[in-house]
């Protein structure tokens, strides 16, 4: 009997939190583990990892579900954070464009913000488009007036990062 229980313990499905069901307390996994990063989400160490879902959208109508599913899934070593994004797209071919690095936000590209000074007002911002063009800059409420090099509305109906 024990071993049937630990054996569906390990088999079961991540823990999942819905953004649009306010479960916005998620405790991030802490695993020993390393993995490839290559686009491969079967590694074990995913399986343990937090998913979020039920995302809704803050632009054109703040609050309204995602016109589109994400799922993502996050956990965490000793040494770096891991997000791995499975992002569908039900009403047509993503857009997207081989561009320099930064050049992306006319793309249908996810960004991750991550808000480390713990104020609500500042973020880190990261962004990759479906070929892997990357994006990054900081969010500043009140303080970000210019794109500084993102061009197209980076983050439409929020501050431009810097």
């Amino acid at each position: 009997m024990l071993l049937a229980m630990c054996v569906l313990i390990l088999c079961s499905d991540p823990a999942a939190y819905s953004g649009r069901d306010h479960q916005l307390d998620v405790p991030i996994p802490r695993l020993d583990a390393e993995v490839v990063i290559d686009g491969d989400l079967g590694d074990s160490a995913w399986a343990r990892a937090a998913l979020l879902n039920g995302f809704s959208q803050y632009s054109p109508n703040d609050g309204a579900p995602a016109a589109d599913s994400t799922q993502v899934l996050v956990w965490y070593s000793p040494t770096a954070i891991y997000f791995g994004i499975r992002a569908f797209e039900l009403h047509g071919r993503p857009t997207m464009t081989l561009a320099n690095r930064d050049q992306i936000f006319d793309d249908d590209n996810v960004q991750i913000l991550l808000g480390t000074f713990h104020d609500g007002k500042q973020a880190l911002m990261f962004a990759v488009n479906p070929v892997g063009v990357q994006g990054d800059g900081t969010l500043v409420e009140g303080a970000n007036v210019t794109a500084s090099g993102f061009i197209g509305g980076a983050v439409v109906g929020r501050e431009q990062p810097i």
